[in-house]
Formats: structure tokens, C-alpha cells, sequence
């Protein structure tokens, strides 16, 4: 595989690859979590509501969201009406709606008056962000 020119400097996207075989191969090289800045494999507490990660079920949860096309897009008022509304009905000081790519958490939308919304930041590492491990549950988080 061809050295990938990568969108963020904060981790590897799914949009830096073009096909399925392309993005397979980098998961196959990164390295579970805690043992590199780029992982996508968070360790799994012994705890029966998350699922094991498996390598073709992340391939497939990168490929949908990949789909949506949403990573990098460009602010969406409709998205921003959400995320303050969701502030507004469940009276919590900030609501994000962020994604969570092959080696980043991307914001894509943001609200309230936290220092995580007060900043013009748009990602993190996907190893700093506290939604890679709602990813892991059977179920909804809220």
C-alpha cells in the first residue's frame, strides 16, 4: 500500500482510503490501545454490555460511517439546531454530536458554553475522546 496522504494530524481517516481493501489493510496495522496514539482498540472492561471488538466489525462500522459523508463536511446548520436543542431538553451545560473515525473523534457539531465548544477545535485523538467508548456498548448511551 501506497503511503496515504492523511486529512488530520490528529489520527488516520477512513476517508484516506478509497476501497474497502485499502482500509482493511490500515486497521490491520495499527496497534491495540494504549501501545501507540493511532489505535482504533480500546480495552473492553469486563463488562457485559460491550461488545468484543472484532477487525471486520470496525471495518464495517468505518465503511458506513464513511457513507454518510459526513466526516469533514462542512457546518450544517440543521446539525447545530440539534445539538443546542439536545443542550436545551436535557439541561446539560454542553452537547456535541462527534464521530468517530479510524484515529480521531471529529466534531461535527457543537453547543453550550464548555471549554471543549468556547475552543475552534474540530477533533481529537480518537485515544483522548470519551465517545470511542460508547462505540463499544450493545446499547445507546445517553
Amino acid at each position: 500500500m501506497a503511503p496515504v496522504k492523511r486529512t488530520s494530524d490528529f489520527g488516520r481517516s477512513a476517508v484516506d482510503y478509497v476501497s474497502k481493501s485499502e482500509l482493511k489493510e490500515a486497521l490491520a496495522t495499527v496497534i491495540p490501545q494504549g501501545k501507540s496514539n493511532q489505535d482504533w482498540m480500546l480495552p473492553v472492561p469486563n463488562d457485559p454490555t460491550c461488545e468484543k471488538q472484532t477487525e471486520e466489525g470496525e471495518l464495517q462500522r468505518l465503511l458506513n460511517l464513511k457513507s454518510f459523508m459526513l466526516l469533514d463536511a462542512e457546518k450544517d446548520e440543521k446539525f447545530d439546531k440539534l445539538t443546542q436543542e439536545a443542550k436545551e431538553v436535557f439541561g446539560v451545560p454542553t452537547s456535541l454530536i462527534s464521530l468517530i473515525d479510524l484515529g480521531r473523534q471529529l466534531f461535527l457539531s457543537k453547543a453550550g458554553s464548555d471549554a471543549a465548544t468556547e475552543t475552534d477545535a474540530t477533533e481529537t485523538t480518537r485515544a483522548d475522546s470519551f465517545c470511542g467508548y460508547t462505540i463499544q456498548k450493545k446499547e445507546g448511551m445517553l
